[in-house]
């Protein structure tokens, strides 16, 4: 490299693991590709989680203890080798870890932040906890209803007391990276920062599918995790619960796992709802966009939302409620490369899959624009926004 970069690291608490590490993956062998020498280091190394027919042009170091991002013994060895090995760049992914000092201190190299979701989303899951615990009895709907609304909704006291953590973050960093110029003009705004700063809007990127299949079936899918302070797909179980006797011919299929899926199908078991079908977690979802026409994100926050991009790769049209800019970005306009709805009124969501899953011809006309937007986040275009990132820095 002209530049003089080299050698790079990525730290990760479990590898793999969702899809901040499936970003990383794709990062790493592209900056492998321009003849970077790519580390990943990690609390555990999860193979069998590695993507199925994915190369891995990087090398993989386990640092022993699980949860690297708050392990001093795991921070001492990764100044080892960052050391020994001449890393001149660092980049925590996610999570800060919390004896970066150290690092930078014993170590001559770099440090980047990737931030890979939507800013403060800690203060959203706050609200959805809160909300979640107030029907739980009289003392604590009151709590809710004189303490905790007016501090949230009214004061934004949520948000506030997360702005000196994300500070102490942002001026540690060589870089700070987010995910859409929406999010940088909020963290600028919020943290008062000058327009001479360090923060870069770099989005995920998307594979581009080869040989997609244009065939699609009658079927809405979601892919994902399946928890309830983020992902809601309790919301989409009430959502087919209204549209499915209206698509007679439709199937709701969700591919993931988690802690609410118990809850979820127990749920659609108790409103007897038809057509409906858990798949748990794969490694491959390919099968699944192969065949579906539509993709359904229900979710209160999300920093990108991945599987809108991969669905517009496969030519599957997806709907989402408006709930963060990233998630704006990705299917903007609203009619062309998806449908956007406002958070988080389910009857609106209901007959706007309806109407989109009777009208054939809009749903073609779609399927071909998803394809053409997904183009936006090819991993030539994002993978050159890392590389020039990091030459920045060299």
């Amino acid at each position: 490299m002209q530049s003089g970069l080299k050698k790079i690291a990525f730290v990760h608490d479990t590898f793999p693991f969702g899809g901040a590490e499936r970003v990383t993956i794709d990062i790493a062998n592209y900056l492998s590709s321009c003849g970077l020498e790519i580390y990943i280091f990690t609390g555990k190394f999860d193979k069998d989680k590695y993507p199925k027919n994915t190369p891995q042009n990087f090398k993989v170091i386990e640092l022993g203890e699980p949860t690297i991002t708050k392990s001093k013994k795991d921070t001492l060895e990764l100044i080892k080798y960052t050391n020994e090995l001449d890393i001149q760049i660092v980049t925590c992914v996610v999570k800060e870890m919390e004896y970066i000092n150290l690092l930078l201190e014993n170590t001559a190299c770099k440090y980047v932040f990737a931030h890979h979701g939507t800013p403060f989303w800690e203060a959203h899951n706050k609200i959805d906890m809160a909300s979640k615990r107030r029907n739980n009895s009289v003392g604590t709907f009151l709590e809710w209803l004189f303490i905790s609304y007016p501090k949230y909704h009214i004061f934004k006291s949520h948000k506030r007391r997360f702005y000196k953590l994300y500070y102490d973050t942002y001026i540690k960093a060589d870089r700070y990276t987010v995910l859409c110029e929406d999010y940088k003009r909020e963290l600028v705004k919020s943290l008062n920062l000058s327009s001479n700063n360090n923060i870069r809007a770099i989005p995920n990127l998307e594979h581009e599918v080869e040989n997609i299949n244009l065939s699609k079936k009658k079927q809405i899918l979601f892919v994902g995790r399946l928890s309830h302070s983020d992902k809601r797909v309790d919301r989409l179980v009430d959502i087919w619960e209204k549209a499915y006797r209206e698509l007679p011919d439709w199937e709701l299929i969700i591919v993931g796992d988690g802690e609410e899926r118990k809850n979820l199908e127990e749920r659609s078991r108790n409103a007897k709802l038809e057509r409906i079908s858990f798949k748990g977690f794969t490694s491959n979802v390919k099968p699944y966009y192969d065949s579906a026409s539509i993709l359904c994100l229900t979710s209160t926050f999300e920093g990108w939302g991945l599987c809108l991009t991969e669905a517009q790769a496969n030519g599957v049209v997806p709907i989402a409620f408006d709930c963060s800019a990233g998630v704006r970005s990705i299917i903007s306009p609203s009619g062309v490369n998806g449908i956007l709805i406002t958070p988080f009124n389910i009857t609106k969501f209901a007959s706007e899959l309806i109407a989109l899953a009777k009208d054939h011809d809009r749903l073609e006309k779609m399927k071909y624009n998803v394809i053409e937007k997904s183009k936006e986040y090819s991993i030539t275009v994002v993978g050159k926004k890392w590389l020039n990132l990091f030459e920045e820095l060299v």
